[in-house]
């Protein structure tokens, strides 16, 4: 993938630049890359990889070994075998310095099969041996000659895209936090995703969703 990375100053503070990515693979209608993590961090800097990234097309990131974290939203995320993560576009994310583990990573303009939502906070999934056997094939797959051929690769990486999701479980929908404040954390996330204005106060945005500063 070729990436659309402005220069900017080394700094792992999130309030360092942020960088907009925007999807500008190789070749004529590409609709799907995978790669895996080490190759990312062997092709750009980690100067520029540790700092804030706002991207325009979905990144699901596979972990298959290992350990490690990764920032989505301001919101740190444990990574280990078998956890899936995926950051939708708008989403601001920021990989850690220290990453080991080992993953692939999924990289579309479009997930057709994934619910459509105003994305805040990471959504993770976790997946069972099968279903990283199942993506490592599928993985393997797009690197087949036959994907090569600009006639054959849209449908065939649309139906990897299809396998991948369903695979993994990004089809299902994000679950509601437990305990009794389900319904208010999802008219939070959609009040944010509408006026995401960090300098509002906690007490006006509480007092728009009904609730004390407290509660929310």
């Amino acid at each position: 993938m070729t990436l659309n990375i402005p220069p900017s100053a080394p700094d792992k503070d999130w309030k360092s630049p942020l960088r907009e990515l925007s999807w500008s693979p190789p070749g004529t209608g590409t609709q799907l890359e995978i790669l895996a993590r080490e190759a990312l961090f062997d092709r750009v800097p980690h100067a520029l990889l540790t700092q804030p990234e706002r991207l325009d097309f979905h990144l699901i990131i596979v972990c298959h070994g290992g350990v490690g974290r990764h920032a989505v939203d301001g919101e740190i995320v444990p990574m280990g075998r078998g956890v899936v993560l995926h950051i939708q576009p708008g989403q601001i994310h920021q990989w850690a310095a220290d990453a080991t583990y080992d993953a692939w990573l999924i990289l579309a303009p479009h997930l057709p099969l994934v619910p459509v939502s105003r994305a805040v906070g990471s959504r993770v999934r976790e997946a069972s041996d099968e279903a990283l056997h199942a993506a490592n094939h599928l993985a393997e797959i797009t690197q087949h000659s036959s994907m090569r051929r600009a006639e054959d690769r849209l449908p065939a990486q649309r139906a990897i895209i299809d396998l991948l999701t369903i695979a993994l479980g990004l089809t299902a929908p994000d679950p509601l936090p437990a305990g009794p404040y389900g319904t208010l954390y999802l008219a939070f996330r959609e009040d944010v995703a509408g006026l995401p204005d960090v300098r509002e106060s906690l007490s006006r945005r509480a007092a728009r969703l009904g609730c004390s500063s407290r509660t929310l």
